[in-house]
């Protein structure tokens, strides 16, 4: 076996699976495996993004810290420079993310 890197991962939202028909060659039996770890890829950049969104924001405003009973609804946008960004909030007691893509408009 060898390692699988991809430095430029793409999200899938669609991931083929296997039929008992398909050959059992590497190429085909690896394709959905790539896309699942690129997917995870993604995912773990886009938490590490925010994670450092987040990190800056609690640098910037310090650190307010409230329990779940606090806080019941509301929004916070965290823009990053032009370059999109998050939007966080609570509904209804629950948390939520929602990025921003560049050029957006989302208000």
């Amino acid at each position: 076996m060898k390692d699988y890197t991809n430095d430029t991962p793409e999200f899938s939202e669609i991931i083929k699976i296997l039929e008992t028909t398909d050959p059992g060659h590497a190429d085909i039996l690896n394709e959905p495996l790539k896309k699942l770890f690129q997917n995870t890829l993604v995912i773990r950049d886009a938490i590490q993004e925010l994670i450092q969104d987040l990190s800056a924001l609690q640098t910037e405003f310090g650190d307010h810290t409230h329990s779940a009973d606090d806080i019941t609804s509301g929004t916070l946008a965290v823009e990053r420079g032009g370059n999109g960004g998050y939007i966080l909030g609570i509904e209804n007691g629950v948390p939520y993310v929602e990025k921003i893509e560049q050029g957006e408009n989302n208000g």
